[in-house]
């Protein structure tokens, strides 16, 4: 069971490596047992168990394997419920475009909903009206800007500036070019998840290294929309979590100090971002809406902090 349990974790990481390998240092995690139950949970926790089961599905016998056919058979039903939501959109939509953001990433995993972006109100409105006709199917969010909250990190301009074609199961749309998905993504820690998950980070890091992603022509897009500060202390976060990963800077030209990691640190996924930054970002963009969903977060950390005996 040892060298299962063994050959399993080296998979999980094969797996890591094919989102993101960087040419310099060799990727090491903390906090990670080594039994199957264990590794899966934290597959789970930074979405990345639908990879790791879909990639070691035929790998156990008994109960192992039926376990991890559940996230098998969890993936596939997923595939085929957005799927049939998407083809609903697309026969509304015709030749109209609209824009799926965050669903998408370079290795496979779920989704709580669908998010969509159209070019106004009229067609959004219209759009959520057919959807309303459908009972049962995935969820799907639909909006005209990319804002959680009150926080609108990015302009339409710049959104419809950066899309690309894509296409899944034969069904033909935009998604965000690397540019905006990496900016989508990097707002989307702060004005929302407040965590970052391995997977979602390691994605980021892909596409930023392997898609020439310009991160100056995306500090002129936040300094445009308010959030200069919170983007810098991200971008500064990332080369911290990337270091503690890797023992290498992401970021060459960023400077370190005492929470630059090396493989000794005590950084574990999903990172919290610290509270400072996430108020910093309220503040900032002046999304005081956000504060009534801060207790969800507070109450989120409260029983965590019990569950580990913190309090």
């Amino acid at each position: 069971m040892d060298s299962q349990n063994n050959n399993l974790y080296n998979v999980f990481l094969g797996l890591c490596k094919e989102i993101y390998n960087p040419k310099e240092g060799t990727i090491h995690l903390n906090g990670v047992n080594k039994d199957i139950k264990s590794i899966f949970n934290y597959a789970y926790k930074n979405r990345l168990v639908h990879h790791l089961a879909l990639n070691y599905k035929d790998k156990f016998k008994g109960d192992n394997k039926s376990y991890i056919s559940t996230f098998v058979s969890e993936y596939n039903n997923y595939k085929k419920a957005i799927r049939d939501s998407i083809t609903i959109i697309k026969e509304y939509m015709k030749e109209q475009p609209f824009i799926i953001i965050k669903t998408f990433s370079s290795y496979p995993h779920l989704t709580n909903d669908i998010d969509v972006v159209v070019e106004n109100e009229n067609i959004a409105k219209n759009l959520n009206k057919k959807l309303l006709k459908y009972k049962g199917i995935f969820p799907v969010d639909v909006n005209t800007e990319i804002s959680w909250r009150g926080a609108d990190a990015i302009s339409n301009g710049f959104i419809w500036r950066n899309i690309e074609k894509f296409s899944f199961e034969g069904i033909s749309f935009f998604v965000p070019n690397p540019q905006l998905d990496v900016l989508i993504r990097m707002a989307h820690v702060p004005f929302e998840l407040a965590v970052v998950r391995l997977g979602e980070l390691l994605h980021i890091y892909r596409q930023i290294s392997f898609s020439s992603v310009d991160i100056s022509n995306l500090k002129r897009e936040v300094e445009l929309m308010n959030w200069r500060k919170t983007f810098n202390k991200m971008l500064y976060i990332f080369d911290i979590l990337h270091f503690s990963l890797f023992d290498t800077p992401f970021f060459a030209k960023l400077r370190y100090h005492s929470l630059a990691f090396s493989s000794s640190g005590k950084i574990e996924f999903p990172y919290r971002v610290p509270i400072s930054i996430l108020i910093q970002g309220v503040v900032e963009k002046k999304a005081w809406k956000k504060i009534s969903g801060a207790r969800f977060l507070i109450k989120d950390w409260f029983l965590e902090w019990v569950d580990r005996n913190i309090l």
